[in-house]
């Protein structure tokens, strides 16, 4: 079996948005298609009941909102990292929060790293650094990291869990999630806000 090769060169820190209903975006149409998106984002140390659940909420919306809105500080993270994986003509990713902008100072409270539980998604806590064997690795069909550029937004990219299973959103008790085993099919769109961005530097002691 061929093995993954970590490419620290080609990560990088985006923004995303679930396109609801796997509704398209026709390129250049970005703000015509606020009504199709969900900011995608996750929420740390509120006390809600949902910290390291994927959120996809709220509808039409470019910047991430929770509801209820936390009753404490918490750590909100609308920026994800990826961390970038190739073998043979193949590209996967390693999914985790961001120190980016509000959060940069936060090492080590976002060692997570995005992975599935009982077929919902979020950020599980990482006993290992970034860039490191073993993590999961998420499929976006439709994205080639080698030609990304900051700022740059790609949209209609399809997401899939390490097994292969297509990411849906789910909706459940007011609450829209990133889920696999229920739910709606949708897509997936990122604003690239950073790049390159190797792994922290500071490693997990």
């Amino acid at each position: 079996m061929d093995s993954y090769t970590f490419k620290p060169d080609l990560c990088f820190h985006a923004r995303c948005w679930w396109q609801i209903d796997g509704a398209r975006i026709a390129e250049g149409a970005w703000h015509a298609a606020v009504q199709h998106l969900a900011p995608l984002w996750v929420g740390f140390e509120s006390g809600d009941g949902d910290d390291g659940w994927m959120r996809t909420e709220p509808e039409g919306a470019l910047e991430p909102s929770p509801s209820p809105p936390f009753r404490g500080v918490g750590i909100l993270c609308p920026v994800l990292w990826f961390g970038v994986y190739h073998v043979r003509d193949l590209y996967s990713y390693e999914i985790r929060p961001a120190y980016f902008e509000s959060t940069v100072d936060l090492w080590p409270r976002l060692e997570y790293v995005m992975a599935k539980d009982f077929g919902f998604i979020g950020m599980s806590g990482s006993p290992q650094a970034a860039g490191t064997e073993n993590a999961p690795l998420w499929g976006i069909d439709g994205l080639d990291p080698r030609h990304l550029k900051v700022g740059q937004r790609k949209s209609n990219l399809l997401l899939f869990d390490p097994a292969g299973a297509a990411v849906r959103r789910y909706k459940q008790f007011g609450r829209s999630y990133l889920a696999t085993h229920q739910g709606r099919r949708g897509a997936l769109s990122l604003e690239v806000v950073g790049r390159p961005v190797p792994p922290h530097p500071r490693p997990l002691e």
